[in-house]
C-alpha cells in the first residue's frame, strides 16, 4: 500500500518514532519537503532541541566518486611512483 498523503506520512513517522509526536512531526515535515524519494539523515542532538536543516545538493561522507578524481592512488597520501 503506497503512502501518498501528508497524513499517511505522519502516521508512518509516528509509528517509526515510537509514537513520539514531536519527532514524527519533524520527520514528516522533512519528508514532505524533500519528497518521498529524498534522503533524510537523523542524528541525536547534544542539546535538548529538535530541528531540521535542509541541504541542497550532494553530500559525500568520504572517499571519491571515481578514482579519476584522486590526485594520487596511494592510500597513505604519498605520491604513487
Amino acid at each position: 500500500m503506497p503512502v501518498t498523503t501528508e497524513n499517511e506520512v505522519f502516521n508512518v513517522c509516528s509509528v517509526s518514532s515510537n509514537y513520539n509526536s514531536n519527532v514524527a512531526q519533524i520527520v514528516a515535515k522533512t519528508l514532505n519537503t524533500v519528497g518521498l524519494e529524498g534522503v533524510v539523515n537523523i542524528t541525536e542532538s547534544p542539546t535538548g532541541f529538535s530541528r531540521f536543516a535542509m541541504v541542497n545538493g550532494l553530500v559525500y561522507e568520504r572517499g571519491f566518486v571515481s578514482p579519476l578524481f584522486a590526485e594520487t592512488m596511494s592510500q597513505d597520501g604519498e605520491d604513487a611512483k
